[in-house]
């Protein structure tokens, strides 16, 4: 039986889902297609099956994968997100140490959820695929410093000018809606 997991690593799943989730998942996706690319705009196809399904899922948009492979995705996505935003939150840089272990936790959460692949340890990983995982929690840092972070040339962070034109658009669309006479 054992102990039970401590319920900072247990409910990570249970957070909800965020724009920074999404970005970094869309953004994970654009990244492994991105050597793909073809000269005429297209990538070299990817067939993954899916309840019986093919799909290219490297001519799709994260938004267009099938769901199925979308959470797949966004699993691994959550993992490394949960951590970066402790770490921010806790006001910690996110040091050599921190991408390591974040990247040996999202290898051995992918490991428990694919019992049937061939069970590797973090230190017997190619440095090729442990690279991988780095990049991930690389990339999963920008997109949290891109989204939070104000830059002089802004003055704004990405949440704050998302915010604001969310709002705009809302008003714009309700003065469409507001019919007014002119008596």
């Amino acid at each position: 039986m054992g102990g039970a997991p401590s319920s900072k690593k247990a409910d990570f799943l249970d957070r909800e889902m965020t724009l920074y989730d999404m970005r970094v998942a869309s953004r994970l996706h654009d990244n492994w297609r991105a050597p793909r690319r073809l000269p005429d705009g297209t990538f070299e196809p990817r067939i993954k099956v899916v309840n019986g399904r093919k799909f290219d899922i490297a001519n799709m948009s994260f938004r267009e994968l099938p769901a199925k492979l979308q959470y797949e995705n966004l699993v691994s996505t959550k993992i490394v997100c949960s951590a970066v935003v402790e770490q921010m939150e806790n006001n910690t840089r996110c040091s050599k140490e921190f991408v390591e272990e974040t990247a040996e936790t999202l290898h051995v959460q992918y490991q428990s959820r694919h019992v049937d692949d061939a069970n590797t340890d973090w230190k017997d990983l190619s440095a090729e695929e442990q690279d991988k995982a780095r990049q991930f929690v690389f990339l999963a840092i920008d997109v949290y410093h891109d989204m939070h972070h104000r830059t002089p040339a802004r003055g704004r962070t990405v949440s704050e000018e998302i915010a604001e034109h969310s709002k705009k658009s809302v008003e714009h669309a309700a003065s469409k809606r507001r019919v007014t006479t002119a008596w």
